[in-house]
């Protein structure tokens, strides 16, 4: 019997020390898993962040090509200024409209954007002094409320000391006529009993 409660004993203990290390395991798991999510989350974002650079970079690319194909144009146009005129100032034209058109472009967005953005601060603005009007009303009204109970409390309490002051004055009126009565009886007591 004593050996069997010794089994169990130990028994106990190796459950429980298992359960503390499976606990343990546990959450260890739960915190990998979550820095693995974390991690994920920087790899997308970086992705992302990648695809946007390589797009900007495709963008560059292309402007910086153009500009190449410019300066090559106007190598040329220096170089065989006698033999093709013609052929290269249409050249040029064509390539100068082109950047012509291209900064045109991005000159209107810029101006789009910043109307928009100018719009935006505008409503905003507006928001912010309606709300800032509508709370200085409010506040004014708070005050003239408060001002109004205030001045309806110290009404009250004036009126209400002027009846306590009242009443403690007849109060002393009446135990001063009192302790005479009281003074008068005893006097005509003592009369009375030596008569």
């Amino acid at each position: 019997m004593s050996q069997i409660r010794a089994q169990i004993g130990v028994l106990k203990k190796a459950f429980t020390d298992e359960q503390s290390k499976n606990n343990e395991l546990r959450d260890g798991l739960k915190e990998k898993d979550q820095s693995v999510r974390k991690l994920e989350q920087e790899v997308e974002s970086l992705n992302f962040r990648n695809q946007q650079l390589a797009k900007r970079i495709g963008v560059l690319q292309e402007e910086l090509s153009l500009i190449n194909n410019v300066n090559h144009t106007t190598n040329k146009k220096s170089k065989n200024k006698h033999s093709t005129p013609t052929h290269n100032n249409s050249t040029d034209n064509s390539v100068d409209n082109n950047i012509l058109d291209v900064l045109n472009m991005e000159l209107k967005n810029k101006i789009t954007e910043n109307e928009k953005l100018h719009l935006k601060l505008n409503g905003i603005e507006m928001d912010y002094i309606s709300r800032i009007d509508e709370m200085q009303k409010q506040l004014d009204l708070i005050k003239s409320e408060t001002e109004f109970k205030q001045k309806s409390i110290t009404e009250s309490l004036d009126s209400r000391q002027a009846i306590i002051n009242k009443l403690n004055a007849e109060k002393e009126r009446l135990e001063s006529k009192l302790q005479i009565c009281q003074k008068e009886s005893q006097e005509a007591k003592i009369l009375a009993e030596n008569l």
